[in-house]
């Protein structure tokens, strides 16, 4: 026959069970790109030119493999920046084009319309 626990065993049982369920603190939860992006507070692809200085994990070994961060390991890394690196300057759009109409003369004989009173 077996005998019977203690509730104090029992509890120190649980106890136990508990403290090898909770993550430990080496555990960390990995975030994509867009993520830090938003906590740093630049755009996805500042982050991806800057994702090895990140620390970022390649997920597979495909042609584009997914990027994965460690967020508190990426903002250190990103406040950490050596004062001598100058801020990124996002590059500018280009200007767009400027079309002129095309002055086109009148055809012959043709009557316009007179301009601020002149009657000619």
């Amino acid at each position: 026959m077996i005998g019977r626990l203690h509730p104090d065993d029992i509890e120190a049982i649980a106890d136990a069970v508990v403290a090898r369920m909770r993550p430990s603190d080496r555990m960390t939860t990995l975030v994509d790109a867009a993520t830090v992006a938003a906590v740093l507070g630049v755009d996805r692809n500042t982050v991806y030119r800057h994702g090895e200085a990140l620390g970022g994990q390649r997920l597979g070994n495909g042609s584009r493999p997914r990027l994965r961060f460690d967020l508190d390991e990426a903002v250190r890394r990103w406040t950490a920046r050596g004062l001598s690196e100058r801020s990124e300057v996002p590059e500018a759009a280009p200007a767009p084009a400027v079309r002129r109409r095309e002055r086109r003369q009148p055809a012959a004989g043709a009557h316009l319309l007179p301009i601020r009173g002149d009657a000619s």
